[in-house]
C-alpha cells in the first residue's frame, strides 16, 4: 500500500488531491504513510460492500474489464460501424473517440451501477471542489483521438504547478 501511496501526487483524482492537500501540510513519509491507510480502509470498504469504486475512471475500467475478459474466454469485442449503418454525422470531422459514463461501463460489464451519493458525500465533494470531477464521471463524452499527450502534458504542468505553490 506504500508503494501506491507514493504514486498518488501524479495523480488528478480525489485520493492525489487528498495526497497533495496533505503534503502541503506534512511531512511527505507522514503523508504516504496516511494515504496508504486510506487506500487500505478504500479497499475494504469496496471488498465489503461488493459495490464498485465511485471514482474509477471509466475508460481505465472499460479497458481492464477488456484484458480480463480476452484473458478468460480469448475473445475480443467487436469494434466499428455494423454493416449497412450510415456514417455518423461527425464523419469527416477530425476523428473523435467515446468515453463512456461510469455507469454505462458498470452495466456493460454486468456490475451493479453505483449507488447515490450520501448527502455527507456530497458535502465531502463540495467542500474539497470536486463535484465538478463527479459530474464528468457520471456524463458520457468525446474528446479528440490524439487528446492523450496534450491532457498528459497538461496534467504535469498542473502538479508542478501546484508543488510550486506550496
Amino acid at each position: 500500500m506504500v508503494q501506491a501511496a507514493q504514486h498518488l501526487s501524479q495523480f488528478h483524482r480525489p485520493l492525489g488531491h487528498a495526497f497533495r492537500q496533505l503534503l502541503r501540510r506534512k511531512n511527505r513519509s507522514v503523508a504516504v504513510v496516511a494515504c496508504a491507510r486510506k487506500l487500505a480502509v478504500l479497499l475494504w470498504h469496496v471488498l465489503s460492500s461488493g459495490e464498485p469504486f465511485r471514482y474509477a475512471p471509466p475508460k481505465s475500467l472499460q479497458a481492464k474489464f477488456s484484458r480480463l475478459r480476452v484473458r478468460a474466454t480469448g475473445q475480443r469485442r467487436r469494434g466499428g460501424v455494423a454493416k449497412g449503418t450510415p456514417r455518423s454525422a461527425q464523419y469527416g470531422h477530425g476523428r473523435t473517440r467515446a468515453l463512456p459514463s461510469l455507469s454505462q461501463v458498470l452495466v456493460e460489464n454486468g456490475l451493479p451501477e453505483t449507488a447515490p451519493l450520501a448527502k455527507g458525500e456530497r458535502v465531502m465533494l463540495e467542500r474539497k471542489k470536486l463535484e465538478g470531477f463527479y459530474r464528468e464521471l457520471q456524463v458520457p463524452s468525446r474528446i479528440e483521438a490524439n487528446a492523450r499527450r496534450a491532457q498528459v502534458e497538461e496534467c504535469e504542468e498542473d502538479a508542478k504547478s501546484e508543488l510550486t505553490q506550496s
